[in-house]
């Protein structure tokens, strides 16, 4: 029968463990020595107020001791007892039909893993006789030892944002982001030097731009071009962080965390370790996207807290005109306020169309080969994505438009309606940007736009200013869910008069 498994290696030797034995992964730290314990248990160390024995597998099996510690510890857990063991890396999980050992050897191997994607087989320890074994000491389950949402040094979010600055993939907790600009225009001004690029403007403000790489001290050469951007919310006001490209968003299928090497970063504190790729969605753009195979899981907090950016966020400033009449703001004067703001999604369909980003439950990578049709298509079939299947429809032969050109932004926007789930194409996004509450609420229902074909179709149009300033623009808004109710609601049967 197979089972899921957590795999590691150390001096070249592929191991193995029962996924619920192995309960995390953590940076080796200076042991303190555990007198009257045979050579192979090292010492303990401290995870989180506790003294947790380490034993090293090599001087387990014979081997000789040298060389410096490897980089991190695999914390083994059997019933109530925990231990430590020493590994150079951990690979990430796998699932596979062990092939166990003949006979009853008693001893700490309990078989071997096939070779799995990597064409890598793993010797399979047992948990049970590796706490048991002679001589070696083992830590207690605590309360407060176990790995949760507040120790967020030890244990990475469920939901990340995956993104790419030049080489370097990189990673960070959804909770921490406010919201997403795919593509700002920085505006150089006084504050432009050091890590801050300059503004950019974002709810009715300018905000501070900052280069991620920069502020995180990342050196790459050649810079990459920075044309994307999250933004973190602080006390004080808004601060965004420019990135060359964001991938995707993703929630995470397996909780490994790999220690990284503080001389490897000059801001070590900065991160909270690598995430593996494998851990993501198989059909999500970000299983495959970063070369190494992993991602470097940024630590929100550190970001949030440091009194440098919290201060770049006191400094938004107005935006310099007035919303919707473009007359510059008399000294003295505030924007003009109509109560909350909400946010759009614009796309591309041969002109920009928006709609509210809260009809909008999921949006998943276009990637053709996973339809039954393609964009062409006014039914494209069937899309499997995200363990979730779901009827898809080429938005723009549904309203009876042109296709525009695929761009590599090209996606599906997934809208929940009380018939079912569906999933509309459209071949590029364009930017998340805000309209007034009130002028959305009020805004009346309009025909669609002179260009679209099928008008009788049950979709709700309107038109509504978006953005701010000299960015703001009267566009189409289109009402996706109720769009989706006219796809999925069940028509009615005619009535025999007969």
């Amino acid at each position: 029968m197979s089972a899921r498994f957590g795999l590691f290696h150390l001096d070249g030797n592929h191991l193995a463990l029962p996924i619920e034995a192995l309960r995390e992964a953590v940076p080796t730290t200076p042991l303190a020595l555990l007198p009257g314990c045979p050579p192979y248990v090292l010492g303990s160390m401290d995870l989180r107020g506790q003294r947790l024995p380490v034993a090293d597998l090599r001087l387990l099996a014979g081997g000789t001791r040298g060389g410096p510690l490897p980089a991190c510890v695999v914390v083994v857990q059997h019933q109530d007892k925990l231990l430590g063991v020493l590994a150079d890396d951990v690979e990430g999980a796998q699932e596979a039909e062990p092939q166990r050992m003949s006979g009853d050897n008693g001893g700490i191997l309990d078989g071997s893993l096939p070779a799995g994607a990597g064409g890598i087989s793993a010797t399979l320890l047992n948990p049970a006789a590796l706490l048991g074994y002679p001589g070696i000491p083992s830590a207690s389950v605590a309360a407060d030892s176990t790995p949760d949402q507040s120790d967020d040094s030890s244990v990475e979010p469920d939901h990340v944002m995956l993104m790419q600055c030049g080489s370097v993939p990189l990673a960070m907790a959804c909770s921490h982001i406010h919201t997403i600009i795919l593509n700002p225009h920085i505006t150089q001004n006084a504050m432009s030097s050091g890590y801050c690029m300059g503004t950019i403007q974002y709810a009715g403000q300018q905000i501070a731009a900052v280069s991620l790489l920069a502020a995180c001290s990342i050196p790459l050469n050649p810079k990459p071009a920075l044309t994307q951007a999250f933004v973190i919310r602080y006390a004080q006001g808004y601060v965004a962080f420019m990135v060359e490209h964001i991938i995707d968003v993703v929630q995470r299928t397996g909780h490994t965390l790999l220690p990284l090497p503080p001389q490897s970063l000059l801001r070590p504190d900065h991160f909270l370790g690598a995430i593996p790729a494998s851990e993501t969605p198989a059909d999500s753009v970000g299983h495959h996207a970063s070369p190494s195979g992993h991602y470097l899981l940024l630590d929100g907090d550190m970001l949030t807290n440091r009194p440098d950016l919290a201060c770049l966020a006191g400094m938004n400033t107005p935006h310099d005109t007035q919303a919707g009449n473009g007359s510059p703001a008399q000294p003295g004067s505030t924007p003009r306020q109509q109560g909350e703001r909400c946010q759009l999604l614009t796309y591309d369909l041969g002109f920009e169309v928006a709609t509210p980003v809260s009809q909008i439950i999921d949006i998943v990578p276009w990637q053709a080969e996973r339809a039954v049709f393609g964009l062409e298509c006014e039914h494209a079939g069937l899309l499997i994505a995200r363990g979730r299947t779901l009827p898809l429809y080429c938005l723009s032969s549904t309203l009876g438009i042109p296709l525009a050109p695929i761009r590599d932004t090209a996606s599906v926007l997934v809208v929940e309606t009380d018939y079912g789930v569906v999933g509309f194409a459209v071949p590029g996004l364009i930017t998340i940007d805000e309209a007034w509450q009130e002028r959305l609420d009020n805004a009346e229902v309009a025909g669609p736009p002179a260009h679209i074909r099928h008008s009788n179709l049950a979709a709700s149009w309107r038109h509504v200013l978006v953005g701010q300033g000299k960015q703001e623009r009267l566009l189409s808004l289109l009402d996706l869910v109720a769009l989706a109710e006219s796809k999925l609601a069940p028509q009615a049967e005619p009535v025999d008069l007969t």
